[in-house]
């Protein structure tokens, strides 16, 4: 039993240690070779944490270019690479035939606009609810404004802070 806890612990920190190894060395955003700076510190901040490991990481995608040309060049490569990562690539293989449908609940005169109440379903099981609002007596293009829930009771109704 105990060849198995020193074998297991041997193992264990010869893992740690060449993964130090092999991580302390990384390419920073301007491809000059930087070490993480590895020394045991006595407080911790989240925030150096993170500026360190963001500073080390590799910045294959980051773009160098100039041109117009070298930002769609650029773009390509980063997208199929970004839709993977994300798991849309995956998404679109699994609802190739998934067609979008939408619903209209309700339409209700609310003085300067109408309001419409729809739900739309972005995937075969996930129905997303909006509301629309349409001008009246607006004519030609308009912005658009999308509106996402959020947390009212932190931060008050904001809505009253909009004037239409």
């Amino acid at each position: 039993m105990k060849a198995i806890i020193y074998w297991s612990a041997l193992l264990s920190s010869t893992l740690f240690m060449t993964q130090c190894t092999n991580y302390q060395k990384t390419t920073q955003k301007d491809d000059i070779l930087r070490e993480r700076d590895l020394v045991y510190k006595d407080s911790f901040s989240a925030s150096d944490y993170y500026d360190d490991l963001y500073n080390s990481a590799e910045m294959k995608y980051a773009f160098k270019g100039t041109t117009p040309e070298e930002v769609e060049v650029w773009q390509t490569e980063f997208r199929d690479k970004l839709k993977e990562r994300l798991g849309i690539s995956q998404l679109e293989r699994q609802l190739s035939s998934f067609k979008i449908k939408t619903r209209k609940i309700s339409s209700e005169d609310i003085g300067y606009a109408v309001r419409e109440r729809w739900e739309i379903w972005t995937e075969p099981t996930v129905p997303l609810p909006f509301v629309l609002l349409l001008p009246k007596n607006k004519e030609g293009r308009l912005p658009l404004m999308i509106t996402p829930h959020g947390p009212w009771e932190k931060y008050g109704n904001l809505r009253r802070n909009i004037s239409l």
